[in-house]
This record gives structure tokens, sequence and C-alpha cells, in this order.
């Protein structure tokens, strides 16, 4: 005689097979022992000891009762205001041109000085000076927009 196996979810049973039957069970068991040992630690008893072992989860308050101190100064605002700069300069250097944006990789990206660059480019250091000096204005233009 074959044994059916079901699980019940939100209610309803369903027959599965027994692998599945096991492995869900299994899991849930899992979930279980993190839920409730892990959250609130466990007793240990040991050669005549009885010792209570912290739980692995470090909450705020317990890291404030070991005298850590935590900010909490996220600011949603900020951050979305910044992937929006990030997007809209990513944007405006997609549409300079390979020189400038060649220019802009080495200076910014690479930490090259506007000296080597320009000894790399075979040109003046003014030359380069004024050629970065434009690509900026180029790229302020897209954020005042």
């Amino acid at each position: 005689m074959d044994k059916k196996y079901y699980i019940v979810i939100d209610g309803k049973k369903y027959e599965v097979s027994e692998d599945i039957y096991h492995t869900y069970y299994r899991s849930r068991e899992k979930e279980r022992y993190f839920m409730f040992v892990k959250k609130r630690g466990k007793i240990i008893i040991e050669d005549e000891k009885v010792v209570f072992k912290d739980s692995l989860e470090v909450s705020f308050e317990k890291l404030e009762e070991l005298g850590l101190e935590i900010k909490d100064d996220f600011n949603l605002e900020d951050c979305i205001m910044q992937n929006l700069d990030i997007e809209v300069l990513k944007y405006a250097i997609n549409k300079l041109s390979s020189e400038e944006y060649q220019i802009i990789l080495e200076l910014f990206y690479n930490c090259k000085s506007e000296r080597e660059l320009a000894k790399e480019l075979n040109c003046c250091n003014v030359v380069l000076h004024n050629k970065k000096k434009k690509i900026l204005n180029k790229l302020k233009k897209y954020f005042q927009k």
C-alpha cells in the first residue's frame, strides 16, 4: 500500500511526493529553529554547569548595551537625488565626443594629472586645461536643465 503525502499551504491540502514532503517539512523545521532558538539563545548543560548561550542574532538594543552607538542618518531623499545625479552624469558623458570622453576618463577615473595627460596627447597644458573646462561646462549644462 502506497502511503500518500500531503502538505498544507494557505489552508489547502496538496498531495505531493515523498521527497517534496520531507524537503518541505525539513525546511519548515529549520525555519522554526532559526526563528525561535537562534533568536532567543539556548541553555547548555556542561559538566554540571548550566550555561546560557546567547543568540547569534544581534539587535540595535544589544549593540547599545555593549556601548556601540549607531547613527541613523540615512536620508532617502538624498539617496534618490544622488542616484538621479548619477543617471544624468552617465547620460551627459555618453553625449561627449570620443576625445572629450577620453580626457574625462583619464583625468577623473584614471587620476592622471593635466600635465601627464598633456604629454600623452602631445599638446600644451593650457590647451588641455581649456578643453577640460569646456567639457565640464558642457556636462554642467545637463544638470541645469
